[in-house]
């Protein structure tokens, strides 16, 4: 049994640490090869990241751009508060005492 929550700790840290990271490429630009796959994995036969023929980055001129990069800031931010309405002790704290807590270290 303390295996299966050891292995269970284990999956979710490592879900919410590769989700964090793909939320933050998130807000930056979008892997053309699929929208899951973050900056570092998309650009990973790339020599040099700022030349990556495969990320496209939100910053191209124009105001679709724009409303894009907004629109993703307004959902991530409706996502923490309504997270944050779900579990009463990541309120006062913020969600960076929650990844640690699901880390492992309380």
């Amino acid at each position: 049994a303390l295996g299966v929550v050891g292995v269970s700790c284990g999956v979710i840290a490592s879900v919410v640490d590769i989700g964090t990271d793909w939320a933050t490429d998130l807000k930056f630009g979008l892997c053309r090869r699929g929208f899951w796959i973050n900056r570092a994995t998309c650009c990973s036969d790339s020599t040099d990241m700022e030349s990556c023929a495969q990320w496209r980055d939100w910053a191209e001129p124009g105001l679709a751009s724009l409303l894009f990069y907004t629109l993703v800031a307004v959902g991530m931010a409706a996502y923490s508060a309504w997270i944050a309405t779900l579990f009463p002790y990541v309120r006062g704290s913020g969600i960076p005492e929650a990844k640690v807590i699901l880390g492992g270290f309380a």
